[in-house]
């Protein structure tokens, strides 16, 4: 999202992932199939950010699963060209299969 992020910042982050990717986000009525799909839709928020801030405790961790506790602020770039302070707290985990993040699931 950062406006310093480009297409090869989305490929560093999705070579952690599988083919198989599943992104979700269940208050937000969200599923994501597919490495293809998640790579798209991460392109639309390209640039919409900066300076951003990550607070990332990790609650549980296993070969097979990870779960953090995420706090994010940033400033989000708003219609008229200015930037508006923004955050984000998220519960999210991580499945692991055969060393590639398979699944996602933000709370």
């Amino acid at each position: 999202m950062a406006v310093s992020a480009d297409t090869r910042s989305i490929e560093a982050a999705l070579a952690f992932c599988s083919e198989d990717l599943i992104y979700e986000h269940p208050a937000a009525k969200a599923k994501i199939e597919g490495k293809e799909n998640v790579r798209r839709g991460m392109k639309g928020y390209l640039g919409l950010t900066r300076d951003p801030q990550f607070e990332i405790r990790i609650l549980a961790d296993r070969p097979d699963v990870v779960v953090a506790q995420v706090e994010q602020r940033f400033l989000v770039k708003q219609d008229d060209g200015t930037w508006k302070p923004g955050q984000r707290s998220n519960l999210t985990i991580f499945e692991i299969s055969n060393g590639k993040i398979r699944r996602i699931i933000d709370y």
